[in-house]
């Protein structure tokens, strides 16, 4: 993705997937975050409500 500077600098690369990844590795997610596990449930009563339905719809909850 290039990324406009001030003239007359030319525009520079950013690679978003690198710099995602190397967020992701300083923050140290994979310690945080518990992949095995469930996601939580939305907070909102009538989000959780609305996915399930989505769910149902797409036979992947019974």
């Amino acid at each position: 993705m290039p990324v406009p500077l001030r003239h007359p600098d030319p525009p520079v690369a950013l690679d978003l997937g690198a710099a995602i990844h190397e967020a992701y590795r300083r923050a140290r997610y994979d310690l945080e975050i518990d992949y095995a596990a469930p996601p939580p449930a939305p907070e909102l009563p009538a989000a959780a409500a609305s996915l399930d339905a989505h769910l149902r719809e797409r036979g992947l909850r019974g």
